[in-house]
Parts: structure tokens; sequence; C-alpha cells
């Protein structure tokens, strides 16, 4: 596991980063339901909604700074790593250890949420939405990694902001014997989706080692 992150750290590295993406959006988006509590009656499916909706929103412009652009053709996101012979190992090794991070992050944001309010809201729907959530937001980095620049990814980040949370509702909504096909769902996209990145991956990193060549 220690290799895990030390493979991540090569992508994020900055210090500010970090501190955002490890303490202050976690908290800051349990902080807003919270907020949302004392200043309104609102039951708990809507804290939830909210909470995924400013996780997709940071998640995706916090990723331009780590993997942005690493599936774009042509792009030097990968060029340093070419320096050692482990080059795709760490980016194999980087992109396992994000979706784990991702995922205990969105569950420990939706369960904030829950905790401060679970009105009119079941396990059941917690669970619903956090395997929603983080299906979600893989499918949402594996478009948006497309792209390095932040303005076409601050674009697209407020696209999914506004679809995305339709989605996880639904999923909320209807769960029950539905919770177990959200979670199988949400384990054949993570999987599918670190195929396909990996692939794409490998394919930009030597594209662009030959045509430097050539």
């Amino acid at each position: 596991m220690r290799e895990y992150i030390k493979s991540y750290r090569v992508f994020v590295s900055d210090k500010w980063v970090k501190v955002l993406l490890y303490l202050v959006y976690p908290l800051a988006t349990v902080g807003i339901c919270r907020f949302l509590v004392l200043f309104s009656d609102l039951y708990g499916i809507f804290h939830q909604i909210v909470a995924a909706s400013v996780m997709i929103f940071a998640e995706l412009v916090l990723d331009v700074f780590a993997f942005g652009g690493i599936l774009q053709k042509g792009t030097g996101k990968l060029d340093y790593l070419k320096l050692s012979h482990r080059g795709m190992e760490i980016v194999h090794k980087s992109l396992w250890a994000d979706k784990i991070r991702r995922l205990i992050t969105t569950a420990f944001i939706l369960s904030g949420a829950y905790l401060i309010c679970h009105e009119g809201m079941s396990m059941g729907q917690l669970v619903s939405g956090i395997f929603a959530t983080a299906m979600v937001l893989e499918l949402s980095l594996l478009v948006s990694r497309h792209f390095d620049a932040a303005s076409t990814v601050l674009a697209l980040s407020y696209v999914i902001y506004l679809v995305g949370p339709v989605f996880i509702l639904l999923a909320i909504l209807t769960t029950g014997h539905l919770m177990f096909l959200y979670m199988v769902a949400y384990v054949g996209v993570f999987i599918w989706s670190n195929a396909h990145i990996m692939k794409r991956a490998r394919r930009v990193y030597y594209d662009n080692e030959s045509e430097k060549e050539s």
C-alpha cells in the first residue's frame, strides 16, 4: 500500500492541492450541510444531494492539478515519468490510489451529511447515494482527463454538476433491493474505467515517445 501512496504523491505533489483535497474541501462540504441544518428544515436527502453536487464540482476541478490531460494526445503530463523504468507502473498505482481515496472521501462526506441530518432518510439510501455518487465521479473523470485546460474542465464540471445529482437522487429514492445493484454497477465502472484509462494513458505515453524519436 505504501508504494501506491508514494506513486499517488508523484501526481499530487503540491502542498496546497493536498490541503484542499484531503482537508479543506471534505470538511467544507460537511460544513455546508451543517449550515443548511441551522438555517433550514429540509430533509436529509436534500443534504445528500447538496454534498454530492459540491463533491462533483470540487473533484473535477482539483483533478486538473493532478491527472488533468493525462489522456490527451500530445500531452506532456507523462514525459517526466520516462526518466524512470517504472513510469507506467507509477501511473497504474497512482490511479488505483486515487480511486480508493475518492471512495473514502465520498463515504466520509456523505456519511457526515447523514449524521448531521438524516431525517426522512434510511441507511440503505445513504449507501445507495455513496455508490451512485462514486459512480458519477468515476465516469466524469473518465471524460475530464482528456482535457488539460482548466476552463474546459470547469465548463464540463458545471454540466455534470447539473446532471449528476439527478441520477444520484434517483438512486437514493429507488433504494431497497436496488442498493445491491448500485454497488455491483459501481464495481463494474471502477474496474472498467481503470482499464480504459490505463489503455489510453499507455497509448499516449508511447505515442509521444515515438513522435519525439521521429
